[in-house]
């Protein structure tokens, strides 16, 4: 133990450039903190972990705590108003997304664990939840996986207080299991920390765990069990041995051969994380901040590969957090055939550049073009150059389910969702518009172009459990998954409204329509006829129709309703899983069709001449996308078209809608809309009241 002692001393004190770069990210986080741009006062008197205490103060106060545990001769850096602001988007996003996914696994585990027998028993898809796992790759001096350790007690505890239930004599909640993966001059700087600090007590095996020849622990060794014990936070359970921190020493950038048909390499994560005791069976969450970019191609393409094969697809609420760099490679922006770049184009451009030039040198603004670009070096290799190389990128190594947005979208919507939760809290605060200060400039700054053009060049993605993207999936799974997604990532889902245009969105509508009235079939036998006559009629889908129409790439629901004088809308998504089979690039959530009734022509004193009627048939919104206004904006794109067919022919238009009285979201959307309820024309289908809606449409 003394000669470790001795080797973490040096290694502090003379760190190498790996454990500098962690040092530095530690300094950069502390020093946006204390700038405010997190909130006031964070780094204030400690609460020390408390339930009552704000998680993100909590997560700054395992930072301090972190720094406190290093050798005082690394001074803190106070660090310039832009980086603090970008450090400061990392931190909100990352603490986010882990704060959301760890909230959604326990309300998965509640609803399993407090579900009547019943129904746990007739349709139980989720294993016994015994254990969270948080992975971090390249954890540096970061405190997230240590602060996930808070962020599952506070979470438990609301959500058994919002069930009324105390203790925990008939049920076991989750454990939380932290995995940190970094190279061996990181671990030993952190591992001394973690101990200095009092956040870790280690296992009573892990001597003779570590027992090893000397020369393993160095850095030759691929991988190594570094550190195991317990973390010791105010509240937890101290008389408890089990061990829930693991710290293991390893070199992503190593490979295994080709495996497989693919020939695909397997990265070293795979082997490190079995020797670790990792149990991919688990729900897991795996996150990686500015690593992969350092692993060169074929070693990111490897961990990537294993995350996607060993990882995530052990369990359905497993998900991959990636925030990495997204700008331009090597040679891509020497192409001298272009000559005009955007300002977002040139701004990346360039900062590749520095930032390269900076892992080369060590100085971020001395560096020529010629160092820099040379074809000997490659520090650095972003995961892609814009989205769509990204996406590409991701697909190839097998990740199949996955969204994508930049950092300063992801910053936005996260600074947005707590401001409104803090203005939900204080409904009588003068200042309503403001919210909590986060995110928030407390220092002179006016570099916010810069700033922008700056999160631009990194890239925040969403990867989940790959089997939930297959093509035979019934639709059921299929927006499971969307709300799951829906529920980790801070950006909303893209919705555009189009006409339907291929089979494959033919196909999609089928599977929606099919599935979306099913809980109503029992009480209302009459929606299961309604369904299966919609469904044999103007939506039936097969292969006959298709040859019928003479082209697969043509919507046969739409030329139905083309030949009745109407028309067929979708609303689709592509950020919802993306993969190079076209029915899964575009994810249908939501249809309208439109057809026409007739003519009429009154002969009153309120004459309306040429009024001619439409019908809306087939209004559907995937449950999972209810409450985002896609029904209205449906509506609203059908009605433009008609009012667009009406200004040609000078007539106006009646558009009527018919629905069952028990569907009231349906009901209440078409009254806040401007449509009549019309009892002289409402009706009954056997059991059914139908009720009849009508709305003249004016130029």
């Amino acid at each position: 133990m003394e000669k470790d002692r001795n080797i973490m001393t040096i290694a502090q004190k003379n760190p190498t450039s790996i454990s500098k770069t962690a040092l530095d990210s530690l300094d950069a986080k502390l020093s946006a903190i204390d700038a405010g741009w997190l909130g006031e006062n964070l780094l204030g008197a400690s609460d020390g972990g408390s339930m009552s205490a704000d998680p993100v103060h909590v997560y700054t106060q395992l930072l301090q705590r972190l720094r406190d545990g290093l050798d005082p001769v690394h001074p803190k850096r106070r660090m310039s108003p832009l980086v603090n602001a970008g450090y400061a988007a990392r931190m909100a996003v990352t603490t986010c997304i882990l704060k959301r996914w760890i909230n959604g696994v326990v309300e998965a585990w509640a609803e399993d664990t407090f579900n009547s027998n019943a129904e746990r028993g007739s349709n139980r898809e989720l294993d016994d939840i015994l254990c969270v796992n948080v992975v971090v790759i390249g954890c540096g001096m970061d405190a997230l996986g240590i602060w996930s350790k808070h962020l599952l007690r506070r979470s438990l505890q609301n959500v058994l207080s919002a069930r009324g239930v105390n203790g925990h004599e008939t049920f076991s909640p989750p454990e939380i299991k932290v995995y940190e993966f970094d190279a061996y001059d990181n671990c030993v700087l952190k591992q001394n920390s973690l101990l200095r600090s009092g956040l870790l007590n280690l296992s009573s095996c892990v001597d003779k765990e570590k027992r090893k020849p000397d020369e393993e622990l160095g850095t030759n060794k691929s991988y190594h069990i570094h550190a195991r014990g317990r973390l010791n936070l105010e509240g937890s359970d101290s008389t408890k041995e089990e061990s829930d921190y693991t710290l293991v020493s390893t070199d992503l950038r190593k490979v295994d051969g080709p495996l497989g048909e693919t020939k695909q390499h397997k990265s070293i994560l795979s082997h490190a994380g079995l020797e670790a005791g990792f149990d991919p069976s688990q729900p897991t969450i795996i996150l990686s901040e500015l690593v992969l970019a350092y692993l060169g191609c074929q070693g990111a393409n490897a961990v990537i590969h294993s995350i996607s094969n060993d990882v995530i697809s052990g369990n359905k609420l497993s998900t991959f957090v990636c925030l990495e760099p997204m700008f331009p490679n090597g040679d891509e922006h020497d192409n001298t055939s272009r000559c005009i770049f955007s300002v977002q184009e040139s701004y990346a451009i360039n900062y590749c550049r520095q930032f390269r030039g900076k892992l080369q040198t060590g100085n971020s603004t001395s560096t020529t073009k010629a160092n820099v670009d040379s074809h000997d070096s490659l520090w650095l290799h972003p995961l892609g150059s814009h989205r769509h190389t990204l996406k590409l990128r991701l697909e190839s190594c097998g990740i199949s389910c996955f969204s994508i947005a930049s950092l300063g979208e992801s910053a936005i919507h996260v600074a947005r969702s707590l401001r409104r939760k803090h203005m939900a809290s204080f409904p009588n605060a003068e200042v309503k518009t403001i919210g909590p200060k986060f995110l928030c400039a407390k220092e002179p700054f006016d570099e916010h172009a810069a700033l922008s053009l700056n999160l631009e060049c990194y890239c925040v993605v969403c990867a989940f459990h790959p089997s939930s993207a297959t093509r035979q999936q019934n639709y059921s799974k299929n927006y499971e998954l969307h709300q799951w997604m829906n529920k980790i990532c801070p950006w909303p889902i893209q919705v555009q409204i189009k006409p339907i245009s291929t089979y494959a969105e033919d196909t999609q509508v089928n599977d929606l329509y099919k599935s979306l009235y099913v809980h109503f079939y029992n009480k209302y036998p009459a929606i299961r006829k309604m369904v299966k006559s919609a469904l044999k009629g103007d939506l039936l889908v097969n292969k006959l129709s298709t040859k019928c129409s003479g082209d697969d790439s043509v919507s046969v629901i739409r030329e139905r309703f083309i030949k009745e004088g109407g028309d067929f809308w979708v609303a689709t998504t592509n950020t919802l899983p993306s993969s190079t089979d076209a029915i899964r690039r575009i994810h249908v959530v939501g249809c309208l069709g439109i057809k026409r009734r007739g003519i009429k022509h009154r002969c009153c004193d309120d004459d309306i001449p040429n009024l001619t009627e439409f019908e809306i048939f087939r209004l559907a919104v995937d449950d999972s996308y209810r409450g985002l206004g896609i029904g209205r904006k449906l509506i609203d794109v059908a009605e433009t078209s008609l009012l667009a067919g009406s200004s040609r022919n000078n007539g106006a238009i009646m558009l009527y809608a018919v629905t069952p009285t028990c569907l009231a979201a349906a009901c209440k959307l078409y009254e806040s809309y401007g449509y009549c309820a019309d009892d002289m024309k409402s009706f009954s289908a056997g059991e059914l009241r139908m009720k009849v809606y009508s709305k003249l449409l004016c130029k």
